[in-house]
């Protein structure tokens, strides 16, 4: 089908396919590149383990290693530094590997059929009724789960690996995909879920750029609002500006420009430096589509098999302020969804720092850190007790 075939009031869906499509073609595309980054990554290792008849070795000492001339053995150490330097080990490339792999066989699959096996089709809505109690999966790989609800609920002060938010807290975990890319109907489902199981706050740490049934997940997000459940989502890891390119979930009306719920936060990811590199590289931004933001660079977590990596991205900028959000509400219990939403957004921090953004031209400018955002504000968990302890006081 080309655009002269596609109707006018279709044209603008038409263009999100194309756009989709080429996506899909680029990603593809890339699969055998990603091969090739990956084995250079191991013969390096493999190399310079030999080298040094060992695997413990530092920067410094790679750095005195004189290839003289060999241009090979010079690319190994190039590649073994850029290995050391982001963490990338033996079992990182395990990791990766099986990635790839199930990128090739499933995500980027045209062919595969997700749905097939449980006789669903994700495009009608349904009473919900298919799943199992299965949370775990392969722990090898899906580790997400894990971090996320760590950061609000791991135990504190066992002297073990890391403090959650806050000491007492239940966690209802909800499984929606593996891997990402989640369905619309899916989400819309799992919301309905919490809501009716009694949670009352759904941090969603997931995130995609393309969204077929969005209706599907407006109306659980209205549904929540109503019950008084308060959704907190993470903005996404694009570098995008949300106010120009949607990321999806999030709780904006396309058709009338305003948001459907008083009760959804959608979280950017700050960092720990407070100078020009505020905005971390990876997160979405928008002064109306994203509400605050919360550290998410370097966020030591707990994961599966009772170990603990650091991480980044907006899926840990987000069980951060579910988890100042759940703290509100044990202390508080009384205030509303929209209540300990506005408490969040108006008891953040603010700063007076100029950020360098991308434009969609690829051109750069300088923006202040308090326009990135509904609040312009990083979240602060004491500022919000205070300011709940004096809201509440004011009702009674």
């Amino acid at each position: 089908m080309t655009n002269d075939q596609v109707k006018p009031k279709d044209q603008k869906l038409f263009n999100i396919y194309q756009k989709a499509v080429n996506e899909l073609r680029e990603n593809i595309k890339s699969i055998p590149d990603d091969y090739t980054f990956l084995n250079d990554l191991v013969t390096a290792r493999k190399t310079i383990d030999e080298y040094f008849s060992t695997d413990k070795y530092t920067m410094d000492q790679l750095s005195k290693i004189d290839p003289k001339g060999d241009t090979i053995l010079k690319e190994h150490v190039r590649n073994r530094r850029f290995a050391l330097r982001y963490d990338m080990n033996e079992e990182w490339e395990n990791y990766y590997r099986r990635d790839i792999e199930i990128n090739q066989k499933y995500r980027l699959n045209p062919e595969y059929n997700g749905r097939k096996l449980i006789g669903d089709d994700p495009n009608i809505f349904g009473d919900g009724r298919y799943g199992n109690n299965d949370l775990a999966g392969d722990l090898t790989l899906e580790s997400h789960g894990t971090n996320v609800a760590a950061i609000i609920a791991a135990t504190r002060n066992n002297n073990l690996g890391m403090n959650g938010v806050l000491n007492s807290v239940k966690i209802m975990p909800v499984r929606i995909v593996p891997r990402g890319d989640e369905y619309d109907k899916d989400i819309a489902h799992a919301i309905r879920y919490a809501v009716d199981n009694g949670a009352k706050i759904i941090n969603m740490s997931f995130g995609k750029e393309y969204s077929l049934n969005k209706k599907f997940v407006s109306d659980a997000i209205k549904y929540a609002t109503k019950h008084d459940v308060l959704l907190i989502c993470s903005a996404g890891n694009e570098s995008s500006n949300a106010d120009e390119k949607e990321f999806y979930p999030n709780d904006y009306d396309s058709n009338t420009g305003l948001e459907i719920s008083n009760s959804f936060i959608s979280v950017g990811a700050s960092s720990y430096s407070l100078n020009k590199w505020i905005l971390t590289y990876f997160s979405n931004y928008g002064e109306k589509n994203v509400d605050i933001f919360a550290p998410g660079k370097d966020i030591y977590t707990a994961k599966p098999n009772n170990k603990y990596e650091s991480d980044a991205g907006t899926s840990f900028s987000a069980p951060l302020v579910s988890g100042i959000a759940a703290l509100i509400k044990s202390y508080y219990p009384k205030l509303k969804a929209p209540e300990i939403k506005q408490i969040l957004m108006n008891s953040g921090t603010s700063y007076q720092i100029n950020v360098k953004i991308e434009l969609e031209d690829g051109t750069k400018k300088l923006v202040p850190f308090s326009e990135l955002s509904k609040s312009g504000k990083i979240v602060n968990a004491y500022n919000a007790l205070l300011m709940s302890e004096q809201i509440s006081k004011s009702k009674k």
